[in-house]
This record gives structure tokens, C-alpha cells and sequence, in this order.
């Protein structure tokens, strides 16, 4: 039977200037191979009638607010309901931009943390400031390159925060508004619901996400996992700051990777039965610990790596290294493929 690949098509362009399209080298892959593409938009009206005459459906989607509303729901309904292989499948995507579902989930799994509660009320959020470690790290559930991460100093600073969030709610931990904006948001939140107005997209209310935070971090690992294949680098922190994610900063070194850290992220994405998971992880004195986790990152980063780890299928903690530089669009297309012949 001959393949037909369903691909919505993807393009961003990095703060750096890269430009990435997972779904162009998905449709140069196929058309050397002599795979038919059928290009669908998401949004259409009959997208789900035309995909249903496909052999499998590949869409990078990003971060902003309509396209995951869209894409989280319409990927489950092909997956569960049409019955196709998907790209990215549902136990790479349900938790993606969600720091509160990752929490949960990785909890549940037992995965090693840094120390990490979610307070769902502002009481709750009130006495946890009145007896923590300072400083501590706040996070929005939402938000990419450390944009909605938060160095909380101090318990008056903390306070601030808890009225911010409970009362008018926000959509950045960038630089906090002003008293008077504060003000001025809480009085209109009330009225716009009274008036039947729906909440700002991305406002971030009614909850209280902390982490421990682990001073001795200069850097953090990225290791991106794909099939059996897991790539790293290490990210520095931004100049005068706590943060990795988003500076830019990279160190591509293989001999610079912990192993223990490549165990445990190939350990976690096996766990979580993913096809794409990058992991973000930080040291807890000298134990790996995983702060964050996402199914799609910036996929330059990852082909510069000068080459790939992997294990195998007896035992993870055999790792082999395979030289070369490899696009992790590749590698899902090769594993889609894989996917694609065993269903």
C-alpha cells in the first residue's frame, strides 16, 4: 500500500535569525523518497475528512495560545479517532506548555525534581511564604526561554506576587506592572466577566507554582531525545542571572555531558512512551534533576551536536556514541516512517 503523508506545513524564526521548518525537510525527505505529501491545513473545514485518506499526520506546532488550543485537540481526535500514527503523538503533547501537568506527571513517575508545589489558593500560597527557603523560584505555568520564571527574593516581594496573581491574574513575570496597573486590573477583571467577556488569552490566575531553587547551577544540560537516539548540549546561564533557557549561550561539547544525565533523560522519555522530548536538567548538589521538559525545541541547536547517544534495547545504561551531525527532523521522519510500516 502506498504511503500518504498529511503535514501541516510550520515556520519559525529564532531570536538568532535561524530560521526552522520541520515540515519543508519533512516534504524534501518524502519527495526524495517518492512519498506522496498532502499539504492540509488545520483550520480548514474538512481537515479531518482529508486526513482520514492519509497513512499518518506530521505538525510541529508552536507555543502561542490558538495554535495549542487547535493542535492538542485536533492531533487526539486523528490519533483516537481516525486511527493514524500521529506527529507528535498525545504522550508527547498533552502536557506541553503546561509546567503544572509536567509536575504532576513527572511526580507520578517518580522522576527526581527539584522540590517543587503547586498552592491552589491564596491562603495556601500566604503560609507557604511565611515559613520558606528564600529565594525561592516562581514559574507561570505557560511561557518559553525563562520568560515567565521568577527569582522570588524575598517575603514581601512574595506577597506582592500572590495578590498580583489571585486578584487581577497575569500573563508575564516579566517585570512586574505597576501599583497603579495592578489596580486598575483588578477593577476590571469583575467587570468584563460581569459583562460576559471572556478571560485575556494566556491570563494566569488562581494558582501558586515554587520551586526549590539550586544556586550551584551555572548551566543547564539539554538532552533531546528521539527514538533511541539522545542528543546534548549544555546551555550557560544569561550574564548576571539565574536563567539558561534563551541565552544563547551554548556549549556543544559531548566530553562535557554527565552520563547520568543521558541515562535519565532516555529513562524519562521512556517512561512518558514519547517520540520527541527535550529535557532541561539541573544538579541537586551532584544528582541530576529534571526541571522542565517540552516535545519540540529549536532544532538547529540539536543538529549542531557532533553527534548522538545511544542505547540498547537491553539496557539503558549501556550507551554507545555515534559520530556526525544529525537534524532531529530527520530522525522523527525516519521513526514516523518506522511507525507508519508496523501499523
Amino acid at each position: 500500500m502506498s504511503i500518504i503523508l498529511g503535514i501541516h506545513e510550520d515556520l519559525i524564526k529564532h531570536a538568532n535569525g535561524e530560521v526552522q521548518s520541520f515540515s519543508q525537510r519533512w516534504i524534501e525527505l518524502a519527495t526524495e523518497r517518492g512519498i506522496e505529501v498532502k499539504v492540509v491545513d488545520a483550520k480548514m473545514k474538512n481537515v479531518l475528512e482529508e486526513l482520514s485518506r492519509c497513512s499518518g499526520f506530521l505538525w510541529r506546532f508552536g507555543y502561542s495560545p490558538l495554535e495549542l488550543e487547535l493542535s492538542k485537540r485536533l492531533i487526539q481526535s486523528v490519533e483516537h479517532g481516525i486511527g493514524i500514527p500521529v506527529f507528535p503523538c498525545v504522550k508527547s503533547t498533552w502536557h506541553f506548555e503546561d509546567k503544572i501537568a509536567q509536575y504532576y506527571l513527572l511526580t507520578a513517575i517518580n522522576c527526581p525534581i527539584p522540590d517543587t508545589r503547586v498552592l491552589w489558593s491564596e491562603g495556601a500560597a500566604l503560609n507557604y511564604c511565611d515559613s520558606a527557603a528564600y529565594p525561592f523560584v516562581l514559574k507561570l505555568s505557560s511561557g518559553i526561554q525563562s520568560r515567565n520564571v521568577k527569582l522570588v527574593e524575598n517575603r514581601k516581594q512574595a506577597k506582592l506576587l500572590i495578590d498580583l496573581i489571585f486578584k487581577s491574574g497575569v500573563t508575564t513575570l516579566e517585570d512586574s506592572r505597576s501599583t497603579l496597573a495592578r489596580k486598575l486590573g483588578r477593577l476590571a477583571l469583575p467587570i468584563k466577566l460581569l459583562l460576559g467577556s471572556h478571560l485575556p488569552r494566556g491570563l494566569q490566575t488562581g494558582y501558586f507554582l515554587v520551586q526549590e531553587f539550586l544556586p550551584e547551577n551555572s548551566f543547564d544540560t539539554r538532552i533531546t531525545v528521539v527514538g533511541n537516539r539522545a542528543f546534548g548540549f549544555r546551555r550557560m546561564n544569561r550574564t548576571g542571572d539565574f536563567r539558561a533557557s534563551g541565552s544563547g549561550v551554548i556549549d556543544w561539547n559531548p566530553e562535557l555531558i554527565d552520563p547520568g544525565a543521558i541515562r535519565l533523560a532516555f529513562k524519562v522519555a521512556e517512561q512518558l512512551q514519547t517520540d520527541s522530548l527535550a529535557i532541561d536538567i539541573l544538579y541537586k548538589g551532584t544528582v541530576p534533576v529534571v526541571a522542565e521538559i517540552s516535545y519540540t525545541y529549536a532544532s538547529w541547536a540539536v543538529a549542531k551536536c557532533p553527534g548522538h547517544w545511544v542505547h540498547t534495547r537491553e539496557s539503558i545504561e549501556k550507551l554507545s556514541w555515534v559520530h556526525g551531525s544529525l537534524r532531529p527532523e530527520d530522525a522523527i521522519f525516519e521513526d514516523f516512517l518506522h511507525k507508519i510500516n508496523e501499523a
